[in-house]
C-alpha cells in the first residue's frame, strides 16, 4: 500500500474519532448516544442522530478485516468465482460505513476537529489508528494477491474492490511464481 492510502485511511480515522463534541442540555449534563443506545463522555460521544464516532471506526476495521479475509479466500479463478458474492456484500458494508465516516466529517465544527486532534495523542486511540493501518494495508495486500492468483476474474476483483474505495492497481499486475 503507498503512502497516500495510508494517509487516506489516516485521516479518515483521525476526522472520525473524536466526531463531535458531546453538547449540553441546558441543566449542564452531557448528552450523546452511541449506536447501542449508550451515553457517556468518551472520545467520540456525539450528539443524538449521529453514529458515535469511535464505535463507527471499530466498525470500519471489522469491515476492513471482513473484506480482506474475504479476498484471502480466492486461490484461482474458480474460488473466485464462489467467493466475489461474499466479497460485494462486504465492500458494499465497508463503503457505507467509510461514507458514514464522511459524513461526520462534513458537520463538524472547529472545535470538533481541535478535540479530534488532542484526543489524537490518547495512546488507545494511537493504538487503535495503527490497527486500522494495518488492516488497511493487509487489505491492499489481499487485493493484489487475489488479482494475482486469479487473472481471468482480476476485473471482476477489482470492481468489487472499488465498491469499498479499495484504490486500484496502476498497472495488471504480473503473475508471480
Amino acid at each position: 500500500m503507498n503512502r497516500r492510502h495510508c494517509l487516506v485511511f489516516t485521516l479518515l480515522l483521525v476526522a472520525s474519532v473524536a466526531g463531535c463534541q458531546p453538547h449540553s442540555a441546558g441543566s449542564g449534563a452531557v448528552v450523546g448516544t452511541s449506536n447501542a443506545g449508550t451515553t457517556g463522555t468518551n472520545p467520540g460521544v456525539n450528539v443524538p442522530g449521529r453514529p458515535n464516532p469511535m464505535d463507527l471506526s471499530r466498525d470500519q476495521l471489522k469491515a476492513i478485516e471482513e473484506v480482506t479475509s474475504t479476498l484471502e479466500k480466492i486461490q484461482d479463478d474458480a474460488t473466485a468465482d464462489a467467493v466475489l458474492p461474499d466479497l460485494k456484500k462486504a465492500a458494499i458494508r465497508l463503503r457505507r460505513i467509510n461514507e458514514q465516516m464522511m459524513s461526520l466529517q462534513r458537520v463538524m465544527t472547529d472545535a470538533d476537529r481541535a478535540a479530534a486532534e488532542a484526543q489524537f495523542k490518547d495512546p488507545a486511540i494511537q493504538q487503535h489508528i495503527e490497527k486500522v493501518m494495518e488492516a488497511g494495508s493487509k487489505m491492499m495486500d489481499a487485493s493484489f494477491n487475489a488479482q494475482l492468483k486469479a487473472p481471468g476474474k482480476r476485473k471482476e476483483i477489482q470492481a468489487a474492490c472499488d465498491m469499498a474505495n479499495v484504490p486500484k492497481l496502476p498497472n495488471p499486475p504480473k503473475k508471480r511464481k
